[in-house]
């Protein structure tokens, strides 16, 4: 049954591709990664450069020079789908060789039926976002070090992470389960060198480079205080906003006078010192703030990746309709409907807490150990849906796990 599944889902991978090639709108954080690295392409320099240091933040910048370095050898950053393709597949077999080598045949088969299943990561491929291509990376990363102790090896993945985090710096909760793992496995020093080498010296690379262009060492997005204040705020719910520019008007906690004439560093040390002050005075609010964003945010609806297939679809369409209270019901029918896959997953994966409790302090705790880091980390900024999408497929194990050891033993 997984076999069909999997053939279904790459033959929808390569459906896709051809509908929505030329017609996929770019929105959000996409809008920038593909104005900046079309830019840099026509420049012929990495970004971030001089050119940026004004800027509201400095976004992924490894995602966008993968962008860039695309437009600059075929002329188009659509191409990048095309990868994005061959990556979201790629992804299908690390989660079935982890699933396997961590717990059995059977779990494998059920984790890659709930990947595919999941209408997301069906879509996931034709999104501008970055999150499938840092999973593939961090996720390719750390099934070489766990595939084979060859030193080479480790060496390829100490690059990859290096790389996944210019995209997005959440790696290092995986670069520290594979510390676990080499630890338990009583690897000696040679397998940690490997590892750390070339991380720390692709990161001191890049970061010169970004220091002699813009003035300061960075290694990935400088988002930290932009996102800050959207949760360290008077009406923060732990989410980032809808209206975005509301927090940067006069009298708001982001504002700064002549914003777009102030250094991307110094907006940021602003925004953060802003944030923090705020938290001092509230930090009840912010608790509250940070368990709805780490909880009912978060993991609300699994939808994100999905193109709007329908008017229904679109928050602002729905606000016009005559009769709003109506259509919005429509829309969170459509929701749920896109997510049932991911609920029923989040079920299977509590349950199977309950039931294989005594494998948390094994390694197969490791892959309840990266759900759990991230989740406290990424919520301490406001967080959206898609933001449970980088840690997802160790939930799928897992849950894959409890619903082999519950519903499938008999089959």
């Amino acid at each position: 049954a997984s076999i069909g599944i999997v053939i279904i889902f790459v033959v929808m991978q390569f459906i896709l591709l051809l509908h929505f090639y030329n017609i996929l709108p770019v929105t959000g954080d996409a809008v920038l990664y593909v104005s900046n690295a079309i830019h840099h392409a026509k420049v012929g320099m990495p970004y971030p450069t001089a050119f940026n240091n004004n800027d509201i933040y400095i976004q992924s910048p490894g995602y966008v020079n993968f962008l860039a370095l695309l437009y600059s050898i075929f002329g188009s950053y659509r191409i990048a789908l095309v990868f994005k393709v061959l990556f979201n597949i790629a992804i299908i077999g690390e989660i079935y060789y982890l699933a396997k080598t961590f717990f059995s045949q059977r779990t494998a088969d059920v984790s890659v039926i709930l990947y595919c299943l999941m209408p997301v990561n069906v879509f996931v491929s034709i999104s501008f976002y970055n999150e499938l291509d840092y999973l593939f990376l961090a996720l390719t990363a750390f099934c070489l070090c766990i595939w084979k102790k060859r030193l080479w090896v480790i060496f390829v993945a100490g690059f990859l992470f290096a790389y996944a985090h210019t995209i997005r710096p959440i790696e290092v909760v995986l670069i520290l389960c594979i510390l676990i793992y080499f630890f338990v496995k009583k690897c000696n020093y040679k397998q940690y060198l490997a590892l750390f080498v070339p991380y720390v010296l692709t990161l001191l690379l890049f970061g010169s480079y970004c220091k002699s262009q813009t003035g300061y060492f960075i290694t990935t997005s400088t988002v930290t205080g932009h996102n800050l204040i959207f949760i360290a705020n008077d009406e923060s719910n732990g989410g980032q906003p809808h209206e975005l520019k509301l927090h940067y008007l006069k009298g708001k906690i982001g504002y700064i006078p002549n914003m777009e004439k102030v250094h991307f560093a110094k907006k940021d040390s602003i925004w953060k010192n802003g944030g923090v002050n705020w938290i001092k005075k509230h930090p009840l609010h912010y608790i509250r703030s940070y368990i709805h964003g780490a909880t009912l945010i978060m993991f609300r609806n699994d939808s994100w990746s999905i193109p709007k297939l329908s008017p229904y679809d679109d928050i602002e369409e729905v606000n016009k309709m005559p009769n709003p209270k109506q259509a919005h019901l429509v829309l969170y029918a459509r929701q749920f409907a896109y997510s049932l896959v991911f609920y029923i997953t989040l079920f299977a994966f509590a349950w199977s807490l309950v039931k294989n409790r005594k494998d948390l302090l094994s390694l197969k705790g490791l892959f309840v150990l990266i759900p759990f880091l991230t989740v406290m980390g990424t919520s301490l900024l406001g967080t959206e849906t898609r933001y449970h999408y980088p840690f997802m497929f160790a939930m799928i194990l897992w849950a894959a796990y409890g619903l082999n050891d519950k519903a499938l033993k008999k089959s």
